[in-house]
């Protein structure tokens, strides 16, 4: 098989893995999640919420970075992480608040 094709199937797995973990995790908009506490930042007099998509975005964005600019070596596993990220970036955005990042 491809090696590039593999890599895409392993991306796709991870991506099913993201999306799927935080759809199970869904407990809806505006309530506490199961098990991952929301990341709150508290800045002068405002708070602002840290989305799991912005994280996984950041986590992307380095492995990225990683595997093309620093010429690190493109494993499944890296492969597995990115489609994770993916997956979770995806899922995070499909909420209706996705981009409500002040709290009022």
């Amino acid at each position: 098989m491809d090696k590039n094709i593999k890599k895409k199937q392993i991306i796709l797995i991870g991506f099913l893995i993201g999306f799927i973990f935080f759809t199970i995790m869904d407990t809806g908009e505006k309530r506490k999640p199961l098990i991952l506490n929301s990341i709150i930042i508290k800045c002068m007099n405002n708070n602002y919420h840290i989305h799991h998509w912005i994280i996984f975005l950041i986590l992307f964005l380095i492995l990225i970075g990683l595997i093309f600019w620093y010429d690190c070596k493109y494993t499944n596993f890296k492969a597995l992480l990115l489609g994770i990220c993916l997956g979770s970036i995806v899922q995070g955005l499909s909420y209706n608040d996705a981009f409500d990042i002040m709290i009022k």
